[in-house]
């Protein structure tokens, strides 16, 4: 029998990730702890959370998870996410896909 969506899931969070990250609970507070001063300080700056604020919270995101220990998919993403906030704040390569989208 094939295993369920479900049962794959909590297997991961259970076993891998939780070695990788620590458990959910922890995990998910570390990154509350990091978040809140960065999302009060946007807020208080431009009211709304932007595209770039939300690259910058990914990268944070997985920068908390490095914590624990190295981890190369995580350094992979936190690049991935800065590559994207400078995707985002490139106007002439903006410009260029919206005149092309159109």
């Amino acid at each position: 029998m094939a295993t369920s969506i479900i049962d794959e899931a909590v297997n991961l969070i259970q076993g891998d990730r939780q070695k990788d990250y620590g458990p959910p609970w922890e995990n998910f507070q570390d990154i509350a702890d990091v978040w809140t001063p960065y999302v009060m300080r946007a807020l208080e700056s431009h009211d709304i959370l932007t595209p770039t604020d939300i690259a910058n919270l990914m990268v944070l995101l997985k920068t908390i998870r490095q914590v624990r220990g190295y981890n190369r998919d995580s350094v992979l993403d936190i690049i991935g996410y800065a590559a994207c906030s400078e995707v985002i704040n490139d106007t002439k390569a903006r410009a260029k896909h919206e005149r092309n989208s159109q």
